[in-house]
């Protein structure tokens, strides 16, 4: 017996999905399990597959069309199938739950196309002498109007747009005066080529971008945020990694099984192990605001903003406090590739705890970051960057790599002093990383 396939819920958050592509045609034998279509969700580009074994007998819905979980989208069955009743059923659903897609203002276009100037109007009305004046090159326009021969010598020699002055002499010529008074008053430097106009483009917006912008303006609209910012001397991280990564090149290049050893280690997989640990003595700040309680998070899952072309990630590193340096960076490093491919699974990048954006690689000095809700915190990192640093033992000042993070706050579950004894634990940490 035929049945309809329904847009299902490919993540916890998703609501809507846009059918990338189909996978299968009509007329294909499906199984249970056998991947439909794709369909790119609020945070990646998933399969959507079948429950039913049988015949795909039509395809009802095109790639590119958004469509609200349980919407049609095909109907499987056995090959001779009526399905008279099902396609007009799924005509009636796709009605009734197919969100409504407002009309674009006049002159903008409903997906990429460039918009033209006379795109909302379908007839122009005649054009008169004044408007075609005003259309024609302004060379043109400068000879038809009315000038002493003065005027026109003394403009072109100052670079100005006879056009666009109002004559003060006989019938409104303009005359040497007014060409002067211009110029004295900055000029119009008409002669000199005009400004390009480019029309307008109405760039469609992801399913990504979407559920981003509605989160961020949620957060920021509800959460009430501040921000505390310290700087962190890293010389003795900076000389400890270079050491690390120095000795993890010579294990590769020695032949040793390098399992276990990732082949290099960043800043930032300093910066997570060291808030996992400052988390870890600071749980009020792993938290989150439960309305009338306050949610203390029995793990510490920290995510990473990742940058994508439309939008980013956080991929989550689960359990961050009970793992080592180099595991943290191999499977960051991970995550962060799936990311970028939009291969995350659900459960690699929903539920965190804590959350970290760096865009220092950006060469941003520092920055304060909207929270990432319902978490209660976010530390935003800047680049690092050499300063004078008085030595008390030398009397002196030396130069100091310093980094500056800004820890975004939900007042609500965080008070300042909280705060700021975090970010004291976290300094702590990266000034001594080898107790990292």
């Amino acid at each position: 017996m035929a049945d309809i396939v329904q847009m299902t819920q490919l993540s916890p958050t998703m609501t809507e999905g846009v059918l990338v592509e189909w996978l299968k045609k009509e007329g294909d034998l499906v199984r249970p399990g056998d991947a439909l279509a794709s369909v790119e969700t609020d945070k990646a580009v998933m399969e959507l597959e079948s429950f039913d074994e049988g015949i795909l007998l039509a395809l009802l819905a095109k790639p590119g069309e958004r469509l609200p979980v349980g919407a049609a989208v095909a109907i499987v069955g056995n090959a001779g199938d009526d399905i008279t009743a099902l396609l007009e059923k799924a005509s009636q659903k796709t009605a009734t739950e197919k969100p409504d897609t407002p009309s674009p203002p006049a002159g903008v276009p409903a997906s990429g196309e460039k918009i033209s100037p006379t795109a909302a109007k379908p007839q122009e009305p005649p054009v008169t002498i004044s408007e075609s004046l005003r259309q024609a090159p302004a060379a043109d326009i400068s000879a038809r109007v009315k000038a002493s021969p003065l005027a026109r010598n003394l403009a072109q020699k100052l670079g100005i747009d006879l056009a666009r002055l109002k004559g003060s002499g006989p019938n409104g010529r303009i005359v040497r005066r007014d060409v002067e008074q211009a110029h004295r008053e900055g000029g119009f430097a008409g002669n000199v080529a005009r400004e390009k106009r480019l029309p307008d483009t109405a760039k469609p917006l992801s399913m990504m971008r979407q559920v981003i912008a509605q989160r961020l303006s949620d957060s920021k609209s509800h959460v009430p945020h501040f921000y505390l910012t310290r700087k962190i001397r890293l010389d003795r991280l900076v000389k400890l990694r270079e050491e690390i990564n120095r000795d993890l090149a010579k294990l590769e290049a020695a032949g040793y099984p390098v399992a276990g050893y990732p082949k290099k280690v960043s800043l930032n997989d300093f910066i997570i192990r060291a808030n996992a640990l400052a988390l870890a003595k600071n749980p009020e700040v792993n938290a989150q605001w439960g309305q009338d309680k306050l949610i203390l998070k029995g793990n510490i899952d920290i995510g990473v903003a990742v940058a994508m072309e439309d939008g980013l990630m956080t991929p989550i590193i689960r359990n961050a406090d009970q793992k080592s340096l180099f595991a943290i960076a191999i499977e960051i490093k991970s995550l962060a590739e799936k990311a970028r491919k939009r291969k995350l699974a659900a459960e690699e990048y929903t539920n965190g705890s804590f959350t970290i954006s760096n865009l220092g690689m950006f060469g941003i000095d520092a920055f304060q970051a909207i929270i990432n809700a319902p978490e209660a915190a976010l530390m935003a990192v800047g680049k690092s960057v050499v300063e004078p640093v008085f030595e008390p033992a030398t009397g002196g000042f030396i130069p100091v790599e310093m980094l500056t993070v800004t820890l975004s706050c939900d007042h609500r579950v965080i008070d300042g002093a909280k705060g700021a004894e975090f970010l004291q634990d976290f300094a702590f940490f990266m000034e001594n990383p080898h107790l990292l």
